[in-house]
């Protein structure tokens, strides 16, 4: 069992509640506090205490603040019990026979200042008191210093170590901690509520102008911390010990968001989707809508690098009322979003399949190109009554669940909610009528978002819901939710035909690909609450599902689980006639009702399953190697068949608003989060700080196990001129890597660099095999588009007989330039090589022009007869019928054939 990786962005290594937004200021103790504080600095869920000889740290309790969160603006109703106390713990640490004389300096005094008018007391009253950028401890030990400050707002302390002065005089004593360990080399400082981290400690010498890197590690003796060097160092040279304490970052935005969904591409980009409540979200100049919508929220989008470390774009969509997104989905790297709105004017285009608002609510789709400036498709979906919210909401924000996936032809396929008599089903559909209260809708759309192919009510006389779908190998679709009653539609010989739950049930069922016939339908549960939150398939077609219980669900025989927990995870047959396994993991009970609200699950191509969750109770199982053993957020991996975990691990703090996060085939989570602070990320995240209550974060975990994904992008683009550089980004697992260029070139480099150096269309091919993985090898293909900068294109013309197709090639020209053929008889194509019949004989004039990305070109005209007798001449009049290639150069041609 291995931790494979870990990758965090914009959202958080650590689960330590440190740091605010923008950089830490350190302010003077200039009489507001006790005489023992010489500086203060406020982390986010606490401050930071400088003493002569000690530091103190207080951190309060995020988990217990998620509660004041539910008063915010469409949240649950509730209110504050006089019994509402928040959990604050202190620690210190102090410095074992320092140095009695050492001086502390503040260092980079700052242009603000602070006033501190406190109480009746005017002794703690101080005026214009000032504020720095870090604070130096000189010669703590003899001979060496220790200077704190910030570093992309992240908290740090580096001992700076004299040559020949001895490291080992640092003794650092932790106090009033309810325990403290070394794990995987980074020391974990329990708080009960949270987990601070420093990590792995990073010492280095300048050796003639270069940084070289010391081996150093902690030792933990008694709670008396300190360095050790394995292999020794130069004690001649000055040492620096840069142990890191890392803090918080989020959006960019200066205004409240919250977390909602997240998603990726195939090239690893993050996407994040946030409810966003006013002007101040980063959007980016070209994107689709860069000023706010109005009303009382938006859809927020981000799209960021896979390390988390630019925003590629950001953009808005809505209206004048609110807007919810509920899941997103990428497909050809371009981004599908389905939501919820109240606005009469949410962006539509203008073929749209309903641009006009039908009721108090409608759900919304909508599709945005790469770069995210055009909207390729975006429409309302709904009737005269609410759409798209769901009414039977067990957990916090289940009022925005529901999901979108996408096929390979860019078709969308949604699962949600409708309160509507009318809403649009489709002639044919297997439910046209709504059965009750709410049912849940299955519907597909076209790419831009024109057409309905097809929509379905599913659901009886009671209320349920839809929340999350699959497509099989035969694009048939497979459904599960929560059904209210025992009229939900089930099939003869399904594993449970009969409704058992006086609230309610969870359901499976599978759709064939018109959405007119149910093929299979069941419902799963208990005597008590059941609901299935998601599905997903394995590569012979058995169906997952995982969801939360009240009942008591049994562990089959031979699967990892813990009795009485309340998440279930459940595998049936193709057909859902027979219950494979089930089991529950974790713990019952949480803020939220439960041990876990499920938001992400995926079950990959050698059948390990993956579920993550917020609102985590303690107790779950961790791993030996977890990233952390408290916190928010959980996700594990569970073995083929859950015969037992592979890995599990908690992971920092909050919530999630609604909506859903994804795995990615290689077994990444991107999880979005809604951030009240405290959240932690690596010093290249793009945005180092949160400067609202609330904001969106994502974190991306490789919690990979042993499948092989290949995965790579390349920069600067995937299309270009002659010569064209191009560097592949590799982003694969680890393994054997081949490149094939598709030119006659190959490369076993891990990220190489290759330059094209004739135009045309190349598939380059990426294969990582790993003899040791369950799937051996992955394969990615990247295409990429090279045109001919000096402009001189050819084309030929194979077969021009009467009733065979005529082939048209366009030589040298690729699918990047602009192509636009006549053939003479009224058809005009923009293919680059285009395969007619003629249906008369005669003579035609054929035209090809080619307008290349690379150069202008000049039109050239030329009347040139084509035959299959050698030497042509130009005025030639040949009669001609031939499976022979002939070629004529020329950017614009006029080719006089005459058919026979």
């Amino acid at each position: 069992m291995q931790k494979l990786g870990l990758l965090l962005l914009l959202c958080f290594l650590i689960t330590a509640q440190i740091c605010g937004s923008g950089s830490l200021k350190y302010i003077k103790n200039s009489g507001q506090w006790d005489d023992h504080i010489l500086y203060r600095t406020n982390l986010v869920g606490g401050h930071l205490f400088l003493e002569q000889d000690k530091l103190s740290f207080t951190f309060f309790d995020h988990e217990k603040l998620h509660q004041l969160h539910h008063l915010e603006v469409d949240h649950f109703e509730s209110f504050v019990p006089e019994n509402h106390f928040i959990d604050v713990f202190a620690y210190n640490i102090s410095f074992l026979n320092k140095n009695p004389n050492a001086s502390i300096e503040a260092i980079d005094k700052q242009i603000e200042y602070h006033n501190y008018f406190l109480g009746n007391d005017i002794s703690r009253w101080a005026s214009k008191v000032p504020l720095f950028s870090g604070v130096n401890y000189q010669q703590l030990y003899m001979g060496i210093d220790m200077n704190i400050y910030s570093q992309a707002n992240h908290l740090k302390y580096d001992f700076i170590v004299s040559p020949n002065a001895n490291p080992n005089q640092i003794q650092i004593q932790y106090s009033d901690l309810l325990a403290i360990n070394i794990i995987d080399k980074a020391l974990h400082i329990d708080l009960g509520f949270n987990t601070i981290v420093e990590q792995k400690p990073y010492a280095y010498q300048v050796v003639e102008d270069v940084i070289v890197e010391v081996k150093c590690n902690y030792v933990l003796t008694d709670n008396i911390l300190s360095y050790e060097f394995p292999e020794g160092y130069n004690e001649s040279l000055e040492l620096v010990i840069d142990p890191v304490l890392i803090a918080s970052t989020l959006s960019g935005s200066s205004v409240t968001n919250y977390g909602h969904s997240a998603t990726f591409d195939d090239n690893g980009h993050i996407y994040t989707g946030a409810r966003n409540f006013g002007v101040g979200y980063p959007s980016t100049e070209g994107a689709y809508q860069i000023n706010y919508g109005g009303g009382s929220t938006d859809i927020a989008i981000s799209k960021l690098n896979p390390d988390g470390s630019i925003l590629m774009w950001a953009s808005y969509i809505g209206g004048n009322s609110a807007e919810y997104p509920h899941s997103m989905y990428v497909q050809n790297n371009e981004l599908y979003v389905l939501g919820s709105t109240n606005s009469n004017d949410f962006p539509t285009t203008p073929n749209a399949f309903d641009i006009n608002l039908g009721g108090s609510g409608d759900i919304v789709v909508s599709h945005l190109s790469e770069d995210g400036s055009i909207m390729i498709g975006s429409t309302y979906v709904g009737g005269s009554n609410a759409d798209g919210t769901n009414n039977i909401f067990t957990n916090y924000a289940d009022t925005y669940r529901g999901e979108i996936i996408v096929d390979n032809a860019g078709n969308a396929y949604i699962a949600s909610f409708s309160n509507s008599t009318d809403f649009p089903t489709t002639p044919g559909a297997y439910q046209q009528n709504l059965s009750d209260d709410q049912d849940g809708v299955i519907l597909k759309l076209n790419p831009d978002m024109s057409n309905m192919l097809w929509a379905t009510f599913l659901g009886g006389t009671g209320s349920d819901a839809a929340y999350s779908l699959r497509l099989d190998d035969n694009n048939d679709l497979y459904v599960t939710g929560a059904s209210s009653n025992g009229n939900f539609p089930t099939t003869t010989g399904s594993y449970q035909e009969n409704y058992l739950s006086g609230d309610k049930d969870a359901f499976i069922a599978k759709l064939e690909n018109n959405g007119t016939v149910l093929a299979y339908s069941t419902f799963y549960g208990t005597d008590e609450k059941d609901q299935s939150f998601f599905i997903d398939l394995d590569t012979d077609g058995a169906v997952y599902i995982f969801g939360q219980t009240d009942g008591t669900i049994p562990i089959s025989e031979g699967c990892y689980g813990n009795e009485d927990s309340k998440q279930f995870i459940a595998k049936f047959s193709e057909d859902l006639s027979n219950l494979e396994w089930q089991t529950v993991v974790g713990t019952g009970g949480s803020a939220f009702g439960y041990g876990l609200v499920p938001i992400a699950f995926m079950v990959d191509v050698c059948d390990h399953i993956y579920i993550s969750g917020h609102g985590a109770s303690p107790g779950f199982f961790t791993s030996e190697d977890a990233i952390f053993n408290t916190g928010g957020f959980y996700q594990m991996v569970l073995e083929a068949d859950a015969s037992a975990i592979n890995y599990a691990t908690y992971y920092t703090g909050d919530h999630v608003d609604g909506g859903t996060s994804r795995f990615d085939p290689s077994g990444k989570i991107y999880q979005a989060v809604c951030s009240g602070g405290g959240f932690n990320t690596t010093a290249n995240a793009y945005a180092p700080a949160q400067s609202s209550s609330w904001d969106i974060g994502v974190f991306k975990i490789n919690l990979n196990t042993s499948v092989v994904s290949a995965q790579a992008t390349v920069s600067p683009s995937n299309s270009g001129c002659t010569p064209f550089d191009v560097d592949f980004n590799n982003f694969s697992t680890e393994g054997e890597y081949m490149w094939n260029f598709g030119d006659g070139s190959t490369s076993t480099v891990y990220s190489p660099s290759h330059t094209f150096e004739s135009a045309g269309d190349f598939m380059v091919e990426l294969v990582v095999t790993d003899n040791e993985s369950c799937n051996f090898s992955d394969t990615t293909l990247i295409p990429i588009f090279v045109s001919n900068s000096e402009g001189v294109y050819n084309y030929s013309i194979d077969n021009a007989c009467l009733g065979s197709p005529i082939q048209f090639t366009a030589i040298g020209a690729t699918t990047n330039d602009t192509i636009l053929w006549d053939l003479g008889d009224g058809t005009i194509t923009e293919s680059l090589n285009p395969l007619h019949n003629y249906d008369d004989a005669g003579s035609y004039n054929i035209s090809l022009t080619v307008n290349s990305v690379c150069n202008s070109i000049s039109v050239f005209e030329d009347v040139i007869v084509v035959d299959s007798v050698p030497n042509l001449q130009l005025g030639d009049d040949i009669e001609i019928c031939s499976n022979e290639t002939v070629t004529i150069n020329a950017i614009n041609i006029y080719n006089h054939i005459l058919i026979h």
